[in-house]
């Protein structure tokens, strides 16, 4: 919903996650959501995020530090977690 919802003139209070919607959580889908919280994620945050990033608190702070570590592994690692939830959240939407 995060770039459907721009496209389609959603306002953005209400472009809620379709799976938290699923299970009666009604959450705005942001970045920040699918990064950290969304719960149709945790299993691939375990496998790919960092024993850093997991043992973090989850805040906005955590986002920033993920998006903006400069370590090539660490970036690596990001995206074979964002490749993993995008393929996730297809084979969901079906």
């Amino acid at each position: 919903m995060i770039e459907k919802g721009r496209h389609l003139n959603i306002d953005r209070e209400l472009r809620y996650c379709e799976y938290c919607v699923t299970h009666d959580l009604y959450t705005i889908e942001r970045e920040i959501h699918v990064l950290l919280f969304c719960p149709l994620y945790a299993d691939i945050r375990q496998t790919y995020f960092t024993a850093t990033w997991l043992s973090s608190v989850i805040c906005d702070q955590l986002f920033v530090t993920i998006l903006t570590d400069t370590n090539h592994k660490n970036s690596f690692t990001l995206a074979k977690f964002l490749y993993a939830a995008f393929e996730k959240r297809q084979s969901f939407m079906k």
